[in-house]
């Protein structure tokens, strides 16, 4: 299994969650927030008992200033989805907040602000070097053909299946949509998972979630986070995909279907559970993981990834970053035996050598 988080995108040219915690950032401070930004930064770097969970500014991104600017406008839906703790642990916040003099955005304005970074994430989504991308993801998929015989998982033996024949991501771009229409010999056919036609020639296609089998003749990519074109249709409250929001039939789209760069993600909600449950099932299949600039700070699928290596000993993973030490302590769950980890970015040639080795023989570990 192919996974690729943000940092896959990023060396073509998307921004990944430091780039848009920059402009995110930037944005804040010219609408009156720097003070609560300041604050925001200061109670988040102060240790706790002696150590500190965050150790520097980068580290407090747009993932973490989302999550705590959601619990402060919208704490009634945060108690519902996280339970009591959550609720004595805001109201010990609310004393200090009292004597904050600082501008706090009322819900209206927190949805303004969500609506300019979602605005900055598909701009920079179609800003992708395309050519790029496909040029090396030609060289990806080729690289596939090649080991699929000779590749090994954890306990020295080739499991005889297509290693990338399920790409699961995190990204909203259409990065492999593009390189899926523009292919190039030999051809790759993806579907994306879950989006089947609608009845009519006219329709497009729709996420269904009662297909939950299989289709071993093409890639399967499946996005666990929604996607730029993913839209909410109003007459049947469908996700359907599309390029915009007008529509020649009169359709009416209400929002985009994307899941906001907040820690407190909704995957027990649909279409987002349906897409976890199948993530979790494409785990089972596979034997093999290759993990591309993810940073291993989503709980839920941190906890995917240790239990399918503590559990299943033929299980290894491959973790692709260039900021390896920057998740080196959130690599600390998982089994080291079973990890290896390159430092080359992504988007560059050498990449492809190095993972063809690395394929080919047992996990050295890491630490």
């Amino acid at each position: 299994m192919l996974f690729l988080g943000a940092g896959a995108s990023a060396a073509f040219g998307i921004h990944d969650v430091s780039g848009i915690s920059a402009v995110a950032k930037e944005m804040m401070r010219s609408k009156g927030y720097e003070t609560l930004l300041e604050r925001i930064h200061s109670t988040l770097l102060a240790p706790v008992s002696g150590e500190r969970y965050y150790v520097n500014e980068q580290d407090i991104d747009i993932e973490v200033i989302l999550s705590i600017l959601d619990l402060m406008t919208n704490p009634d839906t945060i108690f519902d989805n996280l339970g009591v703790s959550t609720h004595y642990l805001y109201t010990l916040a609310q004393h200090t907040a009292s004597t904050f003099a600082g501008r706090i955005p009322s819900r209206e304005q927190y949805t303004a602000i969500r609506s300019l970074i979602e605005n900055e994430i598909v701009q920079s989504c179609n800003q992708c070097n395309f050519f790029q991308a496909n040029k090396f993801y030609s060289r990806l998929f080729t690289l596939e053909g090649s080991v699929t015989p000779t590749y090994l998982n954890a306990q020295n033996e080739c499991p005889c299946i297509m290693p990338f024949k399920h790409v699961v991501t995190t990204n909203y771009d259409l990065v492999l949509e593009r390189y899926d229409k523009d292919r190039v010999s030999p051809a790759k056919h993806f579907l994306r998972r879950g989006l089947t036609r609608g009845g009519y020639c006219w329709d497009e296609p729709y996420l269904n979630l009662e297909d939950s089998e299989f289709d071993l003749s093409k890639i399967e990519y499946l996005k666990l986070h929604g996607s730029i074109d993913w839209w909410i249709r109003f007459r049947d409250n469908n996700v359907v995909s599309r390029e915009s929001p007008f529509s020649l039939f009169g359709e009416t789209y209400l929002r985009r279907q994307m899941i906001y760069p907040v820690y407190d993600k909704h995957i027990s909600e649909d279409p987002f559970s349906y897409l976890f449950n199948y993530f979790l099932k494409i785990l089972k299949y596979h034997e093999v993981y290759v993990v591309v600039g993810f940073s291993f700070r989503d709980p839920s699928i941190n906890n995917a990834f240790r239990d399918a290596l503590s559990r299943r000993s033929e299980i290894r993973m491959i973790v692709v970053n260039r900021n390896s030490e920057g998740v080196r302590n959130r690599l600390g769950i998982f089994p080291n035996d079973k990890l290896d980890v390159i430092q080359i970015p992504f988007g560059e040639g050498e990449l492809i050598n190095e993972l063809e080795g690395i394929l080919n023989k047992l996990p050295r570990g890491w630490r």
